[in-house]
């Protein structure tokens, strides 16, 4: 939902958009909608990140974005939440699915090293 947005507010923006990079804090507990986020705001479940990433991440490449790397945020948020950083970059290729996305099978195996070292710094906080 939030790189929805923030598409719409680049539109019209065109200047040097080819060579774009965006680096971006996800906050899960923002995407993941009401009925997967716990008391006191905070995602305990790995299956929500998991969720969360792999909507976002493909929302991206069908904005035309080619995420580049994904990692934990190495510090938790105020209210003991895990948060991502994503970097993207602007790719003026035809936007294909993302499912069939020559890149998918790297992109799940960022998410997966991202969610362990994401439950590794939960485990250390808490």
């Amino acid at each position: 939902p939030t790189l929805h947005l923030m598409s719409k507010s680049a539109e019209g923006n065109n200047a040097d958009r080819e060579n774009a990079n965006i680096v971006a804090l996800i906050k899960p507990q923002f995407e993941a909608g009401k009925e997967n986020v716990g008391k006191g705001g905070v995602v305990r479940d790995q299956k929500v990140h998991r969720s969360v990433l792999q909507e976002t991440l493909s929302t991206a490449r069908n904005l035309g974005l080619v995420t580049r790397g994904v990692t934990v945020s190495p510090l938790l948020g105020p209210a003991g939440n895990v948060e991502f950083l994503v970097w993207w970059q602007q790719d003026s290729s035809p936007v294909g699915d993302f499912q069939n996305d020559l890149l998918t099978t790297n992109i799940r195996a960022m998410i997966e090293q991202t969610l362990a070292a994401a439950h590794a710094l939960r485990q250390g906080a808490g």
